[in-house]
């Protein structure tokens, strides 16, 4: 795998990243088996990069991401996620989002917060 460093952090990142926007599916529903071993098997591989967000897969994205990192992975990783400015209407909506979004992935941060 191929890295960039990032600015002026020297965070090394992985050209290709992983997006949570569209988990394999099953009859309709996340078929959590697959995604646990696409994301497993792109660890593996050399991905570090992955990117979620509050509202994909109906709110579930961050949760089903942040269960399987919890296995011993969240090191591995830099997780991307995004503030949705729709929800945003006063600083403390800015604190709940976040507080709500870490708790989701299961971590005490996040490594890039887009706005």
């Amino acid at each position: 795998m191929k890295y960039r460093k990032m600015g002026k952090t020297g965070d090394e990142v992985s050209v290709l990243g992983f997006g949570c926007m569209r988990f394999p599916q099953k009859s309709g529903r996340i078929d959590l088996a697959r995604t646990e071993r696409q994301i497993l098997m792109a660890i593996e591989r050399g991905v570090n990069y992955f990117d979620t967000a509050l509202i994909y897969h109906g709110g579930r994205s961050e949760s089903i991401l942040g269960d399987i990192l919890a296995k011993g992975y969240r090191d591995k990783v830099r997780i991307a996620t995004k503030l949705p400015p729709f929800a945003v209407h006063s600083t403390k909506d800015m604190d709940n989002i976040l507080n709500t979004q870490l708790r989701k992935l299961r971590t005490d941060h996040v490594d890039y917060y887009l706005l």
